[in-house]
């Protein structure tokens, strides 16, 4: 399928402040009627996001009342989520119980897009393996309590898909990066590169991830959404090419002329996986921005805010 473009919608954006939300809000506002919900954000970043033609509201989706948020959507692209829940009780109020509510009151909708992980999956024992959606979740202990409250978050998205009759989409997004907010884990990784802080590797096996750019992100939307059913669909938001950690973060380092600096440790290092992208390529058509010409317009954006000492920084 090729890459449509949604014209003309009324469209709800949660989690408009963060590095998936923002890159969304801002490119569907361009073309639609975008409402914004954040849990929290300054008068400063309402305004601006205002002036890029975001209607913003500072809600909290976890409890009964969403004031004057308004629930007459065409589409629902839900990104909002507790990445680092401090314990069980808020990631489970944040992962799983707020998507819920808010199906409930977006219940007009034509469709809802839910934005899962694909860290829920089990590692597997080949590190090349790509995860396909039906296979065993169950996430890594490594990542707290995000990963076991967004699988929760999964049941009650399929759960109230059902209950409400309306078309859902799940969609497990692996390594996303770009220009928003702190601009995912390949910008983490050129700040440690810059700033010769090591990056930590498993060493008894190949770290293996899927990088997937803004840009084509942003493109997955549409058509992610006309995929949608009842019950519900889920498809991996993986890139199309499987690589192995040291290639392209040592492309990073190329492109800033330094040799990055690896510290190998099986219990320190990041879950892998690379799940599979064959779902989500019938469904989208395949990725436009190749790893090398994403990495290259990375440094471009933030080498020289990294430089100046402004990372993160929120746009």
């Amino acid at each position: 399928m090729a890459h449509d473009k949604l014209t003309g919608q009324r469209i709800l954006v949660t989690g408009f402040t963060g590095r998936l939300g923002g890159a969304f809000a801002e490119y569907l506002a361009a073309d639609n009627e975008v409402t914004g919900v954040a849990l929290d954000a300054s008068d400063e970043a309402l305004a601006s996001w205002r002036a890029r033609g975001v209607d913003p509201y500072v809600v909290d989706l976890a409890a009964e009342d969403y004031g004057g948020l308004p629930g007459d959507f065409d589409y629902v692209v839900h990104t909002a989520a507790a990445v680092y829940p401090k314990d069980f009780e808020d990631g489970m109020r944040a992962n799983a119980e707020v998507p819920a509510l808010l199906m409930r009151h977006t219940r007009s909708a034509r469709a809802f897009l839910h934005v899962s992980t694909t860290g829920v999956y089990v590692e597997h024992d080949d590190p090349w393996y790509r995860a396909a959606e039906t296979d065993v979740i169950g996430g890594s202990k490594l990542m707290g309590h995000y990963t076991g409250t967004k699988a929760a978050g999964e049941g009650a998205v399929r759960a109230m898909a059902r209950v409400l009759n309306l078309p859902t989409v799940i969609c497990r997004m692996d390594v996303q990066y770009g220009t928003y907010a702190d601009g995912g884990l390949p910008v983490k990784f050129l700040a440690d590169i810059v700033n010769g802080v090591p990056i930590v590797l498993p060493k008894s096996y190949d770290w293996v991830k899927a990088l997937v750019h803004q840009d084509d992100l942003q493109a997955f939307i549409a058509p992610s959404l006309a995929a949608a059913t009842v019950p519900a669909t889920t498809i991996n938001w993986a890139g199309d090419e499987a690589l192995k950690g040291e290639d392209w973060i040592g492309h990073l380092g190329s492109l800033v002329g330094i040799e990055p600096v690896y510290v190998y440790d099986d219990d320190r290092a990041r879950p892998g996986g690379a799940p599979s992208a064959s779902l989500r390529t019938s469904v989208t058509g395949p990725a436009r921005v190749g790893w090398r010409e994403g990495l290259q317009r990375t440094v471009e954006f933030w080498e020289p805010r990294i430089r100046a000492g402004e990372y993160p920084l929120a746009r």
